[in-house]
């Protein structure tokens, strides 16, 4: 302290114009004196929470373990679901999230693991917007033997826990083969195989956006699940997906996630099956 400052100090003690309390003034920094203020300690970050799942992906105990394929034939709902196979890619899948927001849409995405290893924002983005995601393996192999199968269904769940701190009960086999060892190694791991009852074709040569629109529009019927993709040579899916979704909302349709859907085919079997006569009801039928 400087001993002009220190004077001034005492003389306000001795004067009583401090009172009783001690005052230490600071010295003023030295001119040319850099000033660096204390920076303060950032709190430690909060561990990221898991994503939302919006609505629920919980599978049907009747389903859990089944190849999913004409379970709902004859359902009477009008009611589809969307499904998007082998993203999610860079240009395609944004188009069709932001279609199917615009349309107030829940969809479900089956996703390749080297996809999402190359674009985790993206699979956090499709959960964010409320949409249910399923296991398409980590790289589609066409033949894999059964340990690279079960190695592949292993990593893609470990990768999908890294991004979203969620699991997932939906399993779709590549190239809908039922026989592969993907199936066998997703029915050991408690996966239903879901593949689908209607298709845009949208893998096929000489493909367009409008054959894509009258393939799903052509075989449309109550509880349908539609196969459609998002990877990045399907520009013509996202170019006929608002027209599909216009004509089918005009039918008087509404969309349903995968899990929603498998609820809905597991009550109308239950129902179906109430209202079948027992066989000994039948019995006496044909006798009287």
């Amino acid at each position: 302290m400087s001993v002009l400052r220190l004077g001034f100090v005492l003389f306000a003690l001795g004067s009583g114009t401090l009172g009783c309390k001690y005052v230490i003034v600071p010295d003023a920094p030295k001119p040319g004196t850099v000033v660096v203020a204390a920076k303060p300690i950032a709190p430690a970050p909060a561990p990221e929470p898991a994503l939302p799942l919006g609505n629920s992906w919980d599978v049907p105990e009747s389903m859990k373990r089944t190849k999913i394929r004409n379970q709902g034939k004859g359902i009477k709902k009008k009611i589809i679901a969307l499904t998007f196979d082998d993203g999610p890619s860079e240009n395609i899948t944004p188009q069709v999230l932001d279609i199917l927001d615009e349309n107030k849409i829940k969809a479900t995405f089956f996703l390749m693991g080297i996809q999402m290893h190359a674009r985790p924002a993206l699979v956090k983005e499709i959960i964010r917007r409320g949409h249910a995601v399923g296991n398409h393996t980590y790289t589609h192999a066409r033949n894999p033997d059964q340990y690279v199968a079960e190695e592949e269904l292993k990593n893609w769940d470990n990768l999908f826990k890294d991004i979203t701190k969620r699991s997932t009960g939906l399993f779709r086999p590549p190239f809908g083969n039922l026989k592969s060892a993907y199936s066998s190694a997703a029915l050991k791991a408690g996966y239903p195989l879901i593949l689908w009852t209607n298709t845009g074709a949208d893998t096929s040569k000489h493909i367009n956006a409008e054959k894509v629109y009258k393939a799903v529009m052509e075989q449309l019927k109550p509880g349908d699940i539609v196969l459609l993709h998002d990877s990045k040579d399907k520009q013509h899916t996202a170019t006929a997906l608002p027209n599909i979704i216009k004509s089918i909302r005009d039918e008087g349709y509404s969309f349903v996630t995968v899990p929603e859907m498998l609820k809905e085919w597991d009550s109308f079997t239950v129902e179906n099956e109430k209202q079948k006569p027992t066989e000994k009801h039948t019995e006496l039928k044909k006798r009287s």
